[in-house]
């Protein structure tokens, strides 16, 4: 690779960056997760069954789920698992990020894997970023390069966050009642040994692999290509943020659906492994029961929490970096993660509004998760004591009719 004159973001701000991104895009997307874990749990014979029912011919299955989530938890039912999603999103982003950064400057160093000619390299990364900052400049992987660096990281950062991946599933799931996440890791210790924290690695690794290295290889192709096509077409310019959000979402959804079959066979692993006990076996099962339409069951949800999920986490992150090029001069290359949460605090009068924004939202975010954590035990504890009364009832009727024969 020729020398360039590209300012290396220090790899705390790519850890930053990264936690802040997860955390707002998993409270954003936290309800469609949990429903979609709903909808893959229930086999097609338990969805048929409710569709044959009068209320099934009038609701959709999706409006079922919904409802049925609300009906037993109340709203903030909608967000149960948000702690294990939060305590895995957001140091997982923040990871995935860091050492995705690590893994491009390291295939940067070889010829094969850079993209464009190199005497376009600089200028076709810098079509993007130069509304923002001047030195927003990077070198530009290609295809492969991009599929072979963010599959990598994704690997072993999922490795890194099987555990927390698979109590966030059994938190999402009505199969299990924990209290607390001690509860769920002393359980799952006691019925399966440290290899149940890892159930279902290996389609997670097949799903989260290949999606991410194939969403980096379209997110940057897009992003290259959707001002160009804008400036060609229509002579329009459009801000980074919303390139990088278009972007995002078009990845997301192409990604996705390519990827779809191994998440249903990692959520029935991680939800019932004692019936779907390996990847194959667990492939077998579920086209027995549901045919090809069980490997895409809750496709759409999964599709449009990943297209969100995705573009606002993508769109945070660069915007933080980006904002570190414009703001923080080549001294403050090497700084800790301490100095630069103080610096930006410290520059926020006199800079623009978004840090300030950010931050109030991560506030925002805090007391949400604060109220929300409350009210969850409350719904539970409901929901409990609902469910008890129920039972007593179809015993008492189960009696009396057995009395009138």
């Amino acid at each position: 690779m020729s020398a360039t004159n590209v300012r290396n973001v220090s790899p705390a701000v790519h850890f930053l960056a990264g936690g802040i991104s997860g955390l707002s895009s998993c409270m954003v997307v936290q309800p469609f997760d949990l429903v979609k874990t709903r909808l893959q749990q229930t086999q097609a014979r338990a969805l048929a069954s409710h569709r044959k029912s009068p209320q099934g011919n009038r609701q959709s299955v999706l409006y079922y789920t919904v409802r049925k989530v609300v009906r037993d938890n109340g709203v903030s039912g909608l967000w149960r698992g948000t702690w294990p999603t939060v305590l895995r999103n957001s140091p997982g982003s923040a990871a995935y990020f860091a050492i995705l950064n690590q893994f491009k400057q390291a295939m940067a160093k070889v010829e094969h894997y850079l993209g464009v000619h190199p005497s376009q390299r600089i200028t076709q990364a810098a079509s993007y970023d130069a509304s923002r900052s001047p030195n927003a400049q990077k070198v530009v992987l290609s295809n492969t390069g991009n599929l072979i660096a963010g599959s990598s990281a994704r690997a072993l950062v999922g490795f890194m966050l099987m555990p927390v991946t698979v109590i966030k599933v059994r938190f999402e799931s009505d199969l299990y009642r924990y209290n607390s996440l001690y509860a769920a890791c002393r359980h799952i210790y006691a019925q399966e040994s440290i290899r149940g924290f890892f159930a279902g690695y290996i389609p997670t690794l097949l799903r989260d692999a290949p999606y991410a290295g194939l969403y980096i290889a379209i997110y940057e192709q897009f992003k290259l290509s959707i001002p160009t096509l804008l400036r060609n077409s229509a002579n329009l310019q459009l801000p980074a943020p919303v390139t990088g959000m278009t972007a995002g979402m078009f990845a997301g959804v192409i990604a996705t659906c390519l990827t779809q079959p191994f998440d249903m066979i990692k959520t029935r692993m991680q939800l019932k492994p004692d019936l779907y006990t390996s990847t194959l076996q667990s492939a077998k099962r579920i086209f027995r029961d549901d045919g090809i339409r069980g490997y895409f069951r809750g496709a759409g949800l999964r599709i449009m929490r990943k297209a969100i999920s995705t573009s606002i986490s993508w769109t945070v992150y660069e915007e933080i970096v980006r904002w570190d090029l414009w703001h923080m001069g080549d001294s403050k290359e090497h700084l800790d993660l301490l100095t630069i949460t103080r610096d930006i605090i410290h520059d926020l009068p006199a800079t623009s509004h978004k840090p300030l924004l950010l931050g109030c939202f991560c506030g925002l975010t805090v007391v949400f998760l604060a109220i929300l954590w409350p009210l969850e035990r409350i719904a539970e504890y409901e929901h409990q004591s609902t469910s008890e009364c129920s039972y007593r009832t179809s015993a008492r009727e189960h009696l009396r009719r057995r009395g009138s024969f």
